[in-house]
């Protein structure tokens, strides 16, 4: 198996709170400071989840499914 990526590294407050400001008037949201706290809390858990996404290791012979069959 090859050398396997180091793992994805969760992303720093300045970056979740710079990405909320970017991406709240993009969809059109207005957020009141007192939402601030919970936003980052969110955006933090977000971040974990798609790490382990990201650091589940794949080889790259592997294919996605053509269609889900339980």
């Amino acid at each position: 198996m090859p050398d396997l990526p180091h793992p994805v590294a969760p992303p720093d407050e300045a970056v979740l709170r710079a990405h909320a400001a970017a991406v709240l008037p993009l969809l059109g949201l207005a957020a009141e400071p007192a939402w601030e706290a919970p936003i980052l809390q969110n955006l933090q858990v977000i971040a974990a989840a798609a790490a382990l996404v990201l650091d589940f290791p794949l080889d790259e012979t592997v294919e996605p499914a053509p269609r889900f069959e339980p």
